[in-house]
């Protein structure tokens, strides 16, 4: 069956989110958690950029994926502590990031995330949505320029929710562009580098709001000695990337 530009790019990345659930485990690497996350929230952009009133990104699935936000905080906190200067808290917080894994990754729950999957992959090849070229760069070059705006006008005023917000748009813009790009309809590499560095700014702040948010939560576990120069150093660190914008 000969399918769209944009239903072949959608079915192939939650081809590939299926591949991995069904190799989730108790060993489940950070990388196969990372990758499950993109290749779902690439559908879930591209939806949201495409097929918001169409066909919408399935609520169960935004439920899963939500579930799974946890866990690569975890992932990201693990990496970000050195394991010869805080080797208590490195292996308390790692403990915590097997036994939430073990908790979320359940039998039950990887065979309802393939069922929920795969009836929207049969969803997608039905409906087959035949939008234009002209519409599909459109619609992301649209965002981009309303982005870019609320980008330059952040400062030191602007709220968490805003900034996240903002990487949000941000992450569907870059979707919008790799597909765009992949699919052969549009070749701006300046663009795709420029959201790319945009995100990880954004991206790095959202970082250390989790960061503090999980050392706070766990301060009372950890030894002090350790706990409190981690937690010193990232409210350092955010106070001047809110400030200043520094990377």
């Amino acid at each position: 069956m000969h399918l769209n530009t944009l239903t072949k790019y959608l079915t192939y990345q939650l081809y590939h989110a299926i591949q991995i659930v069904g190799t989730m485990g108790e060993a489940t690497t950070p990388e196969n958690v990372h990758d499950f996350r993109v290749a779902l929230r690439r559908v879930r952009s591209l939806v949201k950029l495409y097929l918001k009133k169409t066909l919408p990104f399935p609520d169960k699935l935004k439920k899963m994926l939500r579930q799974s936000n946890s866990l690569r905080e975890l992932d990201v906190l693990i990496e970000s502590i050195s394991v010869s200067k805080a080797p208590l808290t490195h292996r308390y917080v790692s403990t915590l990031r097997d036994e939430l894994m073990e908790t979320l990754i359940t039998p039950g729950l990887k065979t309802k995330s393939l069922t929920l999957m795969h009836r929207y992959y049969d969803a997608l090849c039905d409906a087959d949505p035949n939008i234009s070229k002209k519409e599909m760069v459109r619609t992301v070059m649209e965002l981009y320029t309303h982005s870019m705006a609320l980008y330059h006008g952040l400062n030191e005023f602007s709220t968490q929710n805003e900034r996240h917000s903002l990487r949000i748009q941000f992450k569907n813009i870059r979707y919008g562009l790799e597909f765009l790009h992949a699919s052969g309809l549009l070749d701006h590499h300046e663009l795709l580098t420029q959201c790319k560095m945009i995100q990880t700014d954004l991206g790095d702040i959202q970082d250390l709001y989790n960061q503090i948010s999980w050392l706070e939560k766990l301060e009372t576990e950890l030894p002090a000695s350790e706990c409190a120069p981690l937690l010193s150093k990232r409210r350092e660190k955010l106070a001047l990337r809110v400030a200043t914008g520094s990377a």
